[in-house]
């Protein structure tokens, strides 16, 4: 049988059955295929005594990658995720003391503050740093609409 030939007869027997809604995955997974099929008749041309099958290969591929991370360790003390900063509470006292409060114009749009408003605005207040639509900016500093 030809390289070609045995190539190709590897492939229709033991390729990867992995199907995918994305295009770039079925390439992907025949590329990384194909390179395995590839490695596993060179690893036989060269080694003709520890001649393995294709599921053999494979499984030292798989047992290799995963002795890979096996010496890896965690960190324990490093936090899981970034503290988001956009959506951060405004300290009440500064919130309610009606001093210096400011509206002014951001470059780009935020969801509004304000809790029972779903808008978009890039309107917000300088001193609270809260990004508001107009009818909300009094209701956000009025006492009378705080939780």
């Amino acid at each position: 049988m030809g390289g070609v030939d045995y190539h190709d007869w590897l492939f229709e027997n033991h390729s990867i059955a992995i199907r995918g809604k994305k295009w770039y995955w079925c390439l992907i997974t025949r590329i990384v295929d194909m390179a395995v099929r590839n490695s596993f008749i060179l690893y036989n041309l060269l080694h003709p005594k520890d001649k393995v099958s294709i599921k053999e290969f494979r499984r030292n591929i798989a047992v290799a990658y995963l002795k890979l991370g096996h010496g890896r360790r965690v960190q324990k003390d490093r936090p899981l995720s970034i503290p988001s900063t956009s959506r951060a509470q405004v300290v009440y006292d500064v919130r309610f003391d009606e001093k210096n409060h400011i509206l002014d114009k951001r470059d780009n749009q935020r969801r509004c503050q304000f809790p029972l408003c779903k808008g978009k605005p890039r309107n917000f207040c300088k001193k609270c740093n809260a990004t508001l639509c107009l009818p909300c900016f009094p209701k956000y500093h009025d006492k009378s609409y705080a939780k």
